[in-house]
């Protein structure tokens, strides 16, 4: 089987050398390695130059575009992505295509995505924002954009990634497209993309923000309104019962401690639920209980933004 391998950046500036080196260490070469720019205009830096690196300008702007743009020019059996703050395993290439060879039922897949340098409060709640990651090897409900590999006839079939002007949920539309489609979804914890989470904590939440709005506009966009549409409209509205339950403490303190408490438990068993771990449903938990509130905040803003303003021809 051939793949290609398809990065995308703002422009030059953004890219880091660890990540190109992991893919030149491959034990199995990318047959093509694509980066898409939505600035063309800058240098590249030095350090590409030893790389076999096919630049592309995005066919659009943002990340929806590039995923086309990489689609649209792809001729392999397999397209696959990572970022470029990612460090792959040397095994990545190999093993994706082992499983595509092995699971002909699969049309996509996933992987790990573990920590990799600075480490402290915002890179862990990052990392914790991804609910695929942590599942075992097997079949699964969604891709991580960083660590995403795909049959290339099938997203052709789906008809690629939609127009649309956004940076975020590119990876949740294309995994609900492609199950609605029939395909099916691997999780393999030995296709590893290590990743260089946010660190700076204001920098985490403005992205938690845009994630929030980027998701509703993405479904609003599609008309997509299934059951994660729903999901994600609960995600503010459990937000203002917890901050009502709040308020209402000096008032009536025994109902609000019995709301918030009730509130707290049934996200806590949720997560356990989810992960089969009640170490892992605790982590999460605890975590989303610190990005719900700027992310509900996007979400809100996503709900009274009029979504065809973000979309491209």
């Amino acid at each position: 089987m051939t793949l290609t391998l398809a990065l995308s950046a703002k422009n030059a500036s953004s890219l880091q050398q660890e990540c190109f080196d992991s893919i030149a260490r491959q034990t199995e070469k990318p047959d093509s390695v694509f980066l898409i720019l939505d600035d063309v205009s800058k240098p590249l830096p030095p350090f590409l130059h030893n790389f076999a690196v096919k630049v592309l300008p995005n066919e659009g702007i943002k990340l929806f575009h590039a995923r086309n743009t990489a689609l649209h020019r792809c001729n392999t059996d397999i397209l696959a992505f990572t970022d470029t703050d990612c460090v792959l395993d040397e095994n990545w290439v190999r093993r994706i295509k082992n499983i595509f060879t092995e699971k002909p039922e699969a049309a996509a897949g996933t992987g790990a995505h573990p920590m990799i340098g600075r480490h402290n409060f915002s890179s862990w709640l990052h990392h914790m924002w991804f609910v695929v990651e942590t599942k075992k090897t097997g079949y699964t409900d969604g891709v991580i954009g960083g660590n995403s590999y795909f049959r290339t006839d099938a997203l052709k079939k789906i008809g690629g990634w939609l127009q649309v002007n956004l940076m975020a949920a590119e990876d949740v539309y294309i995994s609900m497209k492609l199950q609605e489609a029939g395909y099916k979804i691997w999780f393999d914890d030995g296709v590893i993309a290590r990743h260089h989470y946010k660190a700076e904590l204001l920098g985490f939440l403005r992205q938690t923000v845009m994630m929030g709005f980027d998701i509703v506009i993405m479904m609003k966009t599609a008309g997509i309104r299934n059951f994660m549409w729903y999901y994600t409209l609960c995600i503010p509205v459990l937000a203002l019962l917890m901050v009502v339950s709040v308020v209402s403490l000096p008032v009536n303190f025994y109902t609000g401690a019995i709301c918030a408490g009730v509130i707290l438990a049934a996200t806590l068993v949720h997560w356990m639920i989810a992960f089969k771990s009640a170490w892992k449903g605790l982590t999460r938990w605890l975590a989303r209980w610190v990005i719900i509130w700027p992310y509900s905040w996007g979400i809100v803003k996503g709900l009274f933004k009029n979504s065809e303003t973000n979309r491209l021809p």
